[in-house]
């Protein structure tokens, strides 16, 4: 009995490993260059099914840094990307988004 039940807990712990591997985990690069985006970092992230340059941003950013305008998001987007119509993102392509975030939050770099 102590057998199936240590063999159970190993395959939960192995399985939530390997969950937690498999999410995804951002890494934004800060902007070295001059842009006019109202962000100072960006992240290169690839568009699944059913995505939207907002969808994506919300999922990026911290949801209060990110600007009211959605006009600001799109134009933000279109700099980091100027040859791409980003109400036409192609599925499984990877583009540049602009990442919002709350001052002072740890970036990783």
């Amino acid at each position: 009995m102590k057998k199936a039940i240590y063999s159970g807990l190993f395959i939960l712990l192995i399985s939530s490993i390997l969950f937690d591997l498999q999410k995804p985990h951002h890494t934004y690069s800060k902007l070295t260059y001059s842009t006019s985006t109202r962000s100072e970092y960006k992240i290169s992230y690839p568009v699944g099914a059913g995505d939207t340059v907002l969808s994506i941003v919300e999922k990026t950013s911290d949801s209060q840094a990110i600007p009211n305008s959605v006009t600001i998001i799109i134009n933000d987007f279109r700099t980091l990307n100027p040859q791409v119509n980003p109400y036409q993102l192609v599925q499984h392509t990877t583009y540049f988004f602009p990442v919002y975030l709350e001052k002072n939050k740890d970036t990783g770099h």
